[in-house]
């Protein structure tokens, strides 16, 4: 007998748009790089409004068309639909013209 699992329910995460990268500059404090991959970069910081620390990964989006789109999409969707306490949690996604 082969065992379903049960489809797990997306998280609602807020998705926001920002002007710029100095608005971003403006809710978080980077204090440092944590790792560096192929599609962007992870970076150690402070929520300025509530003093939580997060890590905060900055993807550099690729061209409008490209397929990479489908990766970060499918990466988006994943990462809402995970909570465990011993797994990163997305809690907002920030989108910029620049990155």
């Amino acid at each position: 007998m082969i065992r379903r699992r049960k489809k797990t329910p997306e998280r609602t995460v807020p998705h926001t748009r920002l002007q710029s990268d100095a608005e971003l500059t403006r809710l978080y404090r980077f204090e440092s790089k944590l790792g560096e991959g192929t599609y962007g970069v992870v970076y150690r910081a402070t929520q300025l409004q509530t003093q939580t620390l997060w890590a905060l990964k900055e993807i550099h989006k690729p061209e409008p068309g490209h397929s990479r789109w489908n990766l970060l999409d499918n990466e988006i969707q994943i990462l809402q639909k995970v909570d465990h306490p011993n797994i990163v949690l997305l809690s907002e996604v920030l989108h910029t013209a620049q990155v």
